[in-house]
């Protein structure tokens, strides 16, 4: 196991993805924790489905769908801002 993570560590394109995760998930949170309820929930939604929509999903070929999307990603955010 320990070869497995200095291997891990060496590779520094899979260490570098793995940081921008964390650091990415790390940011899309804070306004749920900080602004907190519903609005805290629609922000931390569209920080979390933005990167998903416009760049794994580029081009976007139908901007109606991908807004809907995010209006979903929104939406869940607000409902569990709501919930807290």
């Amino acid at each position: 196991m320990i070869d497995d993570i200095r291997n891990f560590l060496r590779d520094h394109k899979a260490s570098t993805d793995q940081a921008l995760h964390f650091a990415w998930s790390f940011l899309a949170l804070i306004p749920i924790v900080w602004i907190g309820g519903v609005w805290g929930g629609l922000l931390s939604g569209l920080l979390i489905g933005l990167p998903r929509e416009l760049v794994d999903q580029w081009p976007v070929g139908h901007w109606g769908d991908t807004l809907l999307d995010l209006a979903f990603f929104a939406l869940g955010g607000g409902v569990i801002g709501y919930l807290l």
